[in-house]
């Protein structure tokens, strides 16, 4: 049985995440994606172990298991990490209302989801992201906005949304398989 201490959490998919977009050739130190992502370095190690022990990244390559973690976050997040979508606030532009899918997929007004920021540019419902510093994040990494909204269009899109953003994540992930 695991303990809870061995248990994924979502800081583990923002740090995957990050990991993803991090090419074999970059040097990178645990201490500068802690600050890209605005959490601890211990943080970051420990999440790197727990990833390691789900099978989701190989840290003798220091890359994501792509196949695996895909699978994860198409099929899994959703369960395991649900979103919580509140009220209207002023934030960041999240799912279905990023640029990525919003030309897409034509999000009307009443139905645009944002990660609640005081520098926000849009009006929406508030749905808390996967870990608390991933819009602080997402704003210094494009790509990475792209991948946590495409994961949160999973976390609360129809089957519509789900399709698309699941293909897309999977264009992007699984690319470095081949």
């Amino acid at each position: 049985m695991s303990s809870p201490r061995n248990s994924l959490r979502p800081q583990d998919i923002l740090i995957a995440l990050k990991l993803s977009l991090l090419s074999k050739s970059e040097n990178w130190t645990q201490a500068q994606m802690a600050q890209s992502l605005g959490i601890s370095a211990a943080e970051v190690a420990f999440s790197l172990r727990r990833l390691k022990k789900h099978h989701l990244v190989n840290l003798n390559e220091l890359k994501i298991n792509p196949g695996a973690f895909c699978e994860f976050l198409i099929h899994g997040v959703k369960y395991v990490f649900p979103a919580d979508i509140g009220r209207l606030v002023r934030g960041i532009p999240t799912g279905s209302s990023h640029p990525t899918l919003v030309k897409k997929l034509r999000v009307p007004p009443e139905q645009v989801l944002v990660w609640p920021h005081p520098d926000g540019e849009m009006r929406g419902q508030s749905l808390q992201p996967i870990y608390s510093s991933a819009p602080f994040a997402a704003k210094n990494d494009p790509k990475l906005y792209e991948l946590l909204s495409l994961l949160d269009t999973i976390r609360v899109g129809g089957a519509r949304e789900t399709k698309l953003a699941s293909e897309i994540i999977e264009k992007l992930l699984l690319k470095s398989e081949k």
